[in-house]
C-alpha cells in the first residue's frame, strides 16, 4: 500500500473531480479520448505550476488507464494490402 496520499485540499485534485465527472456529450470512443486530452492537459498544468507530488501521480496514473481505454477503442488497419 502506498504512504503517499494527495490531499484533498490541493486544487489540482479538485480539478482531477470536475473532469471525472463532466458528462461529455459524443460517442463512446470519443468520449476516451477527450478524457484522455484533458487529463494530460491537467497533468501538465500540475507539474508546470508545482503541484505536490504525491497529486501528480495520481492525475498521471488516471491519465494512463484513460488512455489504454482511448487506445482500445482504434483498431489498429494494415494499409496497402
Amino acid at each position: 500500500m502506498a504512504t503517499w496520499s494527495p490531499s484533498i485540499a490541493c486544487r489540482f485534485m479538485r480539478k482531477l473531480i470536475v473532469v471525472l465527472s463532466e458528462d461529455i456529450a459524443t460517442t463512446a470512443s470519443k468520449q476516451d479520448s477527450l478524457l484522455f486530452n484533458r487529463l494530460l492537459e491537467l497533468e501538465m498544468d500540475a507539474e508546470r505550476q508545482g503541484a505536490e507530488e504525491a497529486s501528480c501521480r495520481v492525475i498521471a496514473r488516471v491519465r494512463r488507464i484513460a488512455g489504454a481505454a482511448a487506445s482500445k477503442a482504434y483498431t489498429p488497419t494494415l494499409r496497402g494490402h
